[in-house]
């Protein structure tokens, strides 16, 4: 009897002990992780990185992480390379429920900023391939559902002149099946979708069908950008080409197969009511240049010519075809959509739905081609 009141004490004392160990765990945990991220993100070559804060929520499999920050070593901190303030990771419960460990990404306000500046040193337009092997460190489970609420993408070009600031704005993403969690028999079983806005006035569009598992990868993308004032681009134009918009919208459609590591499709643009040359302005900021206001009347009389009277329209098809190594673009087919929006049928901005993964697969690149 005194042997087992005794066992009892013991068992006991080793369960409250046991329980100490694994509330002592659970405090120290998020510390841990934070610990070990920052300790990680900061391995990254010419890069630093840090997180603010960890939250845990074990009995759901899910844990929040805080402020993340990945910056350019001679950067700046207020432009950092990478940020969100909240990424929320958790199990994927569909997926467990088909036998299958996969996780779920949510992101909240992420940037993603690439900035070419004076210096190569403090550039931020790419990133060291290490960057996967550490992140695979962070976070070696895979994602079948990602999702990312108001996002920013921004590329500063500050050696151009005037500076660039290209960025596309409050974005949206869903994309789920990325890990075909679901043993979908499609031959594309994942999909994406990602709408925001372009500069201030634009709106962005895209519908994405992909395998992210093949080799190579398998993707058919549907994109646009409508009503996008075109004064918006004029840093751009003035910059890399010495003219700039005084009026217009235009309108950006996109179609696009990968497959057999090549690429078919085409690009869209649709000018409208597009005015280029006013001279009393162009006068004074040209400081009264000849050169520069014949180039913008030369531009404003080709885009007058060529537009289409009846739609007050400048439109264009551009054939894209290629592969991961080489962009490959028809300037004839280009002139000839140009010539037949002017004067024959006027181009319509809607998707053609012509492009395929089949007759992607069937296509070879002029090189190729050369080659035979």
């Amino acid at each position: 009897m005194i042997l087992n009141s005794h066992r009892t004490k013991v068992l006991s004392f080793a369960l409250v002990a046991v329980v100490i160990l694994l509330i002592a765990a659970r405090i120290a945990l998020p510390s841990v992780i934070k610990w070990y991220a920052n300790k990680t993100l900061d391995s990254i070559p010419g890069y630093y990185g840090e997180i603010a804060d960890v939250d845990v929520a074990l009995f759901r499999g899910a844990y929040k992480v805080h402020d993340l920050k990945l910056v350019k070593v001679n950067g700046s901190e207020r432009e950092p390379f990478f940020a969100s303030d909240i990424i929320n990771i958790q199990l994927d419960w569909t997926a467990l429920l088909h036998g299958k460990l996969k996780t779920k990404i949510d992101l909240i306000r992420p940037k993603l900023q690439f900035i070419q500046r004076p210096s190569k040193e403090a550039s931020q337009v790419s990133i060291d391939k290490s960057w996967q092997k550490q992140v695979q460190k962070l976070y070696p489970f895979e994602i079948n559902e990602f999702t990312m609420k108001d996002g920013l993408i921004r590329y500063k070009d500050l050696t151009a002149d005037p500076k660039i600031n290209i960025y596309f704005r409050d974005l949206d993403l869903e994309a789920d099946n990325i890990s075909n969690a679901v043993n979908s028999k499609e031959r594309l079983p994942s999909s994406a979708r990602l709408s925001g806005g372009f500069l201030k006035s634009g709106r962005v569009k895209a519908d994405v069908k992909l395998n992210a598992l093949s080799i190579p990868f398998e993707a058919d993308i549907n994109a646009g950008i409508k009503n996008l004032s075109l004064k918006e681009l004029n840093d751009f134009t003035k910059a890399y080409a010495a003219f700039d918009f005084e009026d217009g919208t235009v309108q950006i459609t996109t179609e696009l197969a990968a497959s057999t590591d090549k690429y078919r499709g085409y690009s869209k643009a649709i000018l409208k009511n597009v005015k280029v040359l006013d001279l009393s302005k162009d006068f004074k900021e040209s400081g009264g240049n000849p050169v520069q206001l014949i180039w913008e009347g030369l531009i404003a009389g080709t885009m007058e010519l060529f537009q289409n009277q009846k739609r007050d329209q400048f439109a264009a098809r551009i054939p894209l075809r290629g592969s991961r190594d080489e962009l490959e673009i028809d300037s004839w087919a280009t002139v000839g959509s140009v010539v037949k929006n002017a004067f024959f049928k006027a181009l319509d901005p809607k998707l053609e739905d012509s492009v395929t993964l089949d007759t992607t697969s069937a296509t070879t690149s002029k090189k190729e081609e050369k080659q035979k």
